[in-house]
């Protein structure tokens, strides 16, 4: 008997059982075992006969007992929830689920007309408020977003304590005022912009502290009385340092 290197290979002739015997072959060959076969064929001796083709043995697999814990998040969903988290206890806080007026003070009692015909640097706390309200409703978005960053930092103010509250106070008003061409607020428009304020015992020593915290420069005016320079009297402009 040949061995198999020595067997002649059928050539096609156009039967059937000659093609099936070509294509056999062909499926032996060392080609088609991607290699088996030629290192088979290296490895036999000459002239011995090769009963059985060899193959590749399926890799052993070992299964074990795995316990799988839940999949962790990523961290940007994570980042996203905890994000839309936040923003909806925000919207919760300002545009909660019930009614608004749920949420709102008290309406205040009416008011004479006499009394409610003063000026707006003598109006209440509640009308003040009330005229706020509305004005925020009436406002375009951009200044109803800046109302609510400025209510949030003013609540954030108001924690510290009285003195850090009017601070904060002067502090944005001198901010939201544009400065002349020297680069200064007078003290005149200052008080304008909070009417409801009095100057000597609220507005001054606000403007006195804050210039001590670096925030803002004070312009006096010099009479060479020492006693008006301590006392901080004759300051006419601000010049703001530091913006809110």
């Amino acid at each position: 008997m040949l061995a198999q290197q020595d067997r002649p290979t059928p050539v096609p002739t156009g039967d059937d059982e000659d093609e099936d015997a070509a294509t056999l072959v062909w499926q032996e060959s060392p080609i088609v075992d991607g290699g088996a076969g030629m290192a088979a064929m290296a490895s036999t001796p000459t002239g011995a006969v090769v009963h059985d083709r060899q193959t590749l043995a399926e890799p052993r697999v070992d299964v074990r007992d795995t316990v799988v814990g839940p999949t962790a998040l990523p961290l940007l969903l994570r980042w996203k929830a905890g994000w839309a988290s936040f923003w909806s206890a925000v919207a919760d806080a300002f545009f909660g689920g019930s009614r608004v007026s749920e949420r709102l003070p008290p309406v205040p009692p009416l008011r004479s007309r006499e009394v409610t015909g003063v000026s707006f640097g003598n109006v209440a706390d509640h009308e003040h408020g009330e005229f706020l309200l509305v004005e925020v409703v009436l406002a375009a978005p951009l200044y109803q977003r800046a109302a609510i960053e400025v209510a949030r930092e003013a609540l954030a103010a108001r924690r510290e304590g009285e003195v850090a509250y009017t601070n904060f106070v002067i502090h944005l008003a001198i901010s939201r005022l544009r400065p002349d061409k020297d680069g200064r607020v007078s003290v005149v428009r200052l008080r304008e912009k909070v009417p409801h304020l009095p100057y000597e015992r609220v507005i001054l020593p606000a403007l006195v502290r804050l210039e001590e915290q670096g925030v803002v420069t004070l312009v006096q005016v010099r009479t060479g009385d020492p006693m008006a320079e301590i006392l901080r009297e004759g300051v006419t402009h601000v010049e703001l340092r530091v913006p809110v």
